[in-house]
């Protein structure tokens, strides 16, 4: 008698859509740049609000922490669009750039802090990039 694979086998599910995938993915990769940033920001001066302030700190700055600065602005804008305030330069409607993925990835083990182990966040991060049609490089 034949035995057939139920629709509960694992490996006969369909994948999951590309719009459930980046929905899945918003919370760990929030939960990641939200951890870098917190990292950097724990790194350096502490940085003023007011913009005359903000200039004498940005010129204070070594050049490692000035790239370092740069990059904790670019995680405070891609963890905000992920929190659904558009960043500049995303278009509202792109509710998982693909910098954000890029930030994130490396990174993963960031992803614990709500559940999600880091390998598994790497493969959903590479199982979106594929459906999505996006490698790595063009990333």
């Amino acid at each position: 008698m034949a035995t057939f694979a139920t629709t509960t086998d694992p490996a006969l599910q369909p994948a999951p859509m590309l719009d459930e995938l980046a929905e899945q993915l918003r919370l760990p990769v929030r939960a990641v740049l939200a951890e870098r940033a917190a990292r950097i920001r724990r790194a350096l001066p502490a940085r003023p609000g007011a913009p005359r302030a903000r200039y004498t700190w940005w010129r204070s700055l070594s050049p490692a922490q000035a790239r370092q600065a740069v990059i904790l602005d670019l995680l405070d804008a891609l963890h905000g669009h992920l929190s659904g305030q558009p960043a500049p330069g995303f278009a509202p409607d792109d509710r998982l750039p693909t910098v954000a993925l890029e930030e994130a990835d490396g990174f993963t083990e960031f992803a614990s802090t709500v559940g999600v182990p880091g390998g598994v966040l790497a493969a959903m991060i590479d199982a979106y990039r594929r459906q999505a049609g996006v490698s790595q490089s063009d990333a």
